[in-house]
């Protein structure tokens, strides 16, 4: 617990990239294999799913710290981190506290937290901890399948404590005997023994250990390097090539000490997939025999998991039986490190002669493998989520799939020979069933780019001209929800830009180029793979409230609220409603006000985000909790990829992917956009799937 505290605290401080690097490949080599496997779950951006609440922890912590409730959320305001403000109380309590000693670290409790920015006075109406916290960090976060019952949980945590006793305070307790003896039992517990444990726990520790178990504890720990840091770690401590660390730790995987030692294992040399059985190989490199007998290697479901063309039943769990065996069908089914595009900034005439160039619409659905190994058929989403249960229609056109493949692509709501809004998919993915009515109003396809292995054979070194006409025979007359993506053909570059213009009204987002002889890369690689977009959505909006932001930016007003104007009772995103409440524009012959609409963080560089932090505290009108109201006077562009209509905001709509283009410090408030510029470029989205949307409402029943 010790050394991943340390090593987060490492990784916190410095900028470095090859600090960071270095910093996690020692830990890697040092800890303990058990303990390496956890750390490089956490890591990977892998989490536990909550099990205490936040309001929960920031009562206890009031306690131990005997400060009142005001007190505590001022000091979080200064803080900008629930774990931290928990940390920096808890370290330095008073005699009175329920808690023994602990160690400490210098400069830590209350004066550290109150240094942390001038004094504020009591607010007239403090907010709560719960109007100043997200609490619902469990959303699609990655757990362990390790449960336990209360009786269990009590034992596991009351029998460990008395055999160590004090003793703990002096001898760390490694990072997965904390895991899977302590903090999992916990979600069998009751309230009142959860407190009794966490307020031993906190007497044990030191301020940076108290921060990292709050971390997690509440499923919200985020150590702060990327995926690609993490791979190049994996591989200076195992020497081995960053792209074979990056094949080992795609999909999913358990934290055991057996996982990281095959991790770290050398490199042997292969020519078949890494991750098709030795027994199932191609018989020759690059052969295109279809495999013979599948015979008992067909793919059984599991207890509660559903068929093809099922969807899944919640009220269903599987038995520890069913999820060792879902385990090894997801190991047997593990996909690959999915090759990215880069942006193309300048223009595609410098890439040389068009016919060396692939040229397919870019899709906005989600990015996947479909892997078919010995019967079994798995999804596969870029983020390492497993999607098989989610999509039954490609499962079951996959299911009919003569050969052994893995296919990347994009999966796509579509109807009618054309893409259907991202709303429609995404309103099917938050849904727990996947009844008829559901899938009939959001039908989905599969849109094939690539072929990277058949048959076992790892193709992915192969031309890209060869990987596509295999595919090409693979889907010929396979199915109409599984297609291959079809080519743009263009005589010039001038022909080719000609098409891209037509992006918005095809429903894509522009072209991707991919180079003819280009081999299927890890990560994002320069030079082979290009992302030719059509410049995103924008419009000018005036900023009405600001926020501190979390982390590094605790002390500054990075949240930003943007609004535009709008008449009172006219037509809000397509909703009849009240007027909104906002600042009155008395300056036209119509009254107008401003309506929120919009939420961006990003944009800014860090001059301007200093000059907009000293500005906002100079012409703040309102204080609610940690919000600001501001004079409605700097108007900024703001950016986004898409908008759909939105019956729970004020404005009626929301925007996908919001950020600040630039400052427009050219322009008056009075001349920001209205809401009907937002309206427009909705419909215009909306296009021929008008009719395709109404009828996906049904999602929202």
């Amino acid at each position: 617990m010790r050394a991943f505290s340390s090593l987060f605290a490492r990784l916190d401080q410095t900028t470095s990239t090859n600090a960071k690097v270095e910093a996690m490949a020692a830990y890697l080599r040092a800890a303990p294999a058990s303990d390496a496997a956890w750390g490089l779950f956490f890591l990977s951006g892998l989490k536990i799913k909550r099990l205490i609440p936040s309001g929960e922890l920031a009562s206890w912590a009031r306690q131990v710290a005997g400060v009142s409730p005001w007190l505590f959320d001022e000091c979080y305001v200064a803080v900008g981190d629930l774990a931290e403000t928990v940390a920096l109380l808890v370290a330095r309590r008073g005699e009175d506290s329920p808690l023994t000693p602990t160690r400490t670290d210098a400069g830590t409790g209350l004066a550290s937290v109150a240094a942390r920015r001038p004094a504020t006075p009591r607010p007239a109406a403090p907010a709560t901890l719960w109007d100043l916290r997200d609490d619902d960090h469990g959303a699609g976060s990655h757990e362990a399948g390790v449960r336990a019952s209360h009786q269990s949980a009590h034992d596991s945590i009351s029998n460990r404590a008395e055999s160590s006793g004090a003793s703990d305070a002096a001898q760390d307790r490694s990072l997965t005997s904390w895991i899977i003896d302590r903090v999992l039992p916990l979600r069998g517990l009751d309230a009142s023994e959860q407190r009794r444990h966490m307020l031993a726990w906190w007497g044990e520790l030191s301020e940076r250990e108290v921060f990292l178990l709050v971390k997690l504890v509440t499923g919200s720990l985020r150590v702060g390097v990327s995926r690609t840091l993490v791979e190049r770690a994996v591989a200076q401590a195992a020497g081995i090539d960053p792209d074979l660390a990056a094949e080992r730790l795609a999909g999913a995987w358990e934290p055991s000490a057996a996982f990281f030692r095959d991790l770290m294992r050398p490199a042997e040399p292969r020519h078949a997939s890494p991750h098709a059985d030795a027994k199932h190989h191609a018989g020759e490199a690059g052969g295109d025999e279809p495999p013979q007998n599948l015979g008992d290697d067909q793919h059984t479901p599991l207890e509660g998991e559903p068929t093809a063309g099922q969807s899944p039943d919640p009220s269903r769990s599987l038995s520890s039986a069913a999820r060792t065996r879902r385990a090894r069908s997801d190991a047997a089914l593990r996909p690959y490190p999915f090759f990215l595009a880069s942006p193309l900034d300048g223009s595609p005439e410098s890439l040389g002669p068009l016919s060396d160039w692939l040229a397919e619409w870019k899709w906005d659905g989600i990015r996947a493998q479909l892997i078919r190994r010995r019967g079994q058929v798995g999804i596969w989403s870029r983020g390492d989520e497993r999607l098989t249960d989610r999509f039954p229609e490609v499962l079951d056109a996959a299911a009919r799939l003569r050969d052994d493949v893995v296919i990347d692509g994009e999966l796509l709501a579509f109807a009618e020979g054309r893409p259907l809004p991202f709303s429609v998919m995404q309103r099917r993915i938050g849904r727990q069933s996947l009844g008829p009515r559901v899938l009939r109003a959001a039908p989905v396809v599969f849109i094939a780019y690539d072929l990277i292995e058949l048959h076992g054979q790892d193709l992915r070194n192969q031309p890209l001209r060869q990987r596509r006409n295999l595919l090409a025979k693979r889907l010929e007359g396979l199915s109409s929800r599984i297609v291959l993506s079809p080519s743009v053909d263009a005589e010039s570059w001038t022909a080719l830009a000609a098409l891209r213009r037509q992006s918005r009204e095809r429903g894509v987002e522009g072209l991707m180029l991919k180079r003819w002889d280009s081999p299927y890369g890890v990560g994002r690689r320069r030079g082979e793979w290009w992302k030719w977009k059509v410049d995103p959505f924008s419009v000018d909006a005036v900023l009405v409230y600001a926020q501190p932001g979390h982390g590094r930016r605790a002390s500054l007003l990075t949240d930003y609220t943007f609004a535009v104007w709008t008449t009172p009772g006219g037509d809000v995103g397509g909703f009849q409603g009240e007027s909104p409440q906002g600042v009155v524009d008395e300056s036209r012959a119509a009254r107008r006000v401003l309506t929120p609409f919009a939420k961006a963080y990003s944009g800014l560089d860090q001059d301007e985000i200093a000059r907009l932090d000293a500005w906002i505290r100079q012409h703040t009108t309102e204080r609610f909790g940690p919000v600001r109201a501001v004079r409605p006077e700097q108007v900024f562009e703001i950016a986004f990829e898409g908008v759909q209509r939105s019956p729970r905001h004020a404005s009626g709509v929301a925007l996908r992917f919001p950020r600040i283009a630039r400052w427009r410090t050219d322009k008056k408030p009075e001349e920001a956009d209205t809401l009907d510029a937002l309206l427009d470029i909705l419909r215009s989205i909306e296009g021929d799937a008008r009719a395709a949307e109404r009828d996906s409402d049904v999602l929202g029943e």
